[in-house]
């Protein structure tokens, strides 16, 4: 009986916790979509521009959003704000995730701006995070490989992204196209 277990334990107890892991991983994703739709929210509508927000009360109101959750500060989130003229043929660089343990400089961050009235605004947060379960995130069993299969950056953490563009509704007293810091 126990060299049964012996042999078969490992492979069940793997199991269990790489449905758990995967679990909790579509959670966190889930979670900054949500948090996302909510600064989204307080962009197009110009909550954003008329405080003049910066770049990390940005984050701040981000990570208020799942905190809860996951370690989230401006340590381990990257911000890319980009506005354009029209919906046409716009290139968008590939996401930046920061690691925790990294401190750029400030020209080494993306591009951010206060965005004007009607403006069409791409908007990506990226939050790097561990998994729960150690080892879990290389498991492979016959060649196969029953990981997630998220970015993963230098450090080994995993990149969550989420991006949305959107067109700034009419904020009153603004001109169209006229956001501070563009």
């Amino acid at each position: 009986m126990s060299v049964e277990f012996a042999i078969i334990g490992p492979l069940f107890f793997g199991l269990i916790f790489s449905a758990f892991e995967s679990g909790l991983m579509y959670v966190k994703i889930a979670t900054v979509e949500l948090a996302m739709d909510e600064v989204v929210r307080q962009v197009y509508t110009g909550a954003v521009t008329t405080s003049s927000l910066s770049r990390d009360q940005l984050i701040d109101l981000f990570c208020d959003e799942i905190d809860y959750l996951m370690a989230c500060d401006s340590s381990n989130v990257t911000l890319q704000k980009v506005t354009f003229s029209g919906y046409g043929s716009n290139t968008i660089d590939t996401a930046i995730c920061r690691n925790s343990d990294d401190d750029p400089d400030e020209e080494d961050l993306p591009d951010y701006s206060l965005t004007g009235s009607g403006q069409i605004v791409f908007l990506r947060f990226c939050i790097t995070t561990d998994v729960s379960v150690p080892g879990l995130k290389n498991l492979t069993f016959s060649g196969a490989n029953f990981a997630l299969q998220l970015p993963e950056t230098a450090d080994g953490r995993y990149g969550i992204t989420a991006s949305a563009v959107f067109r700034n509704e009419p904020f009153a007293g603004i001109p169209a196209g006229a956001g501070a810091g563009t």
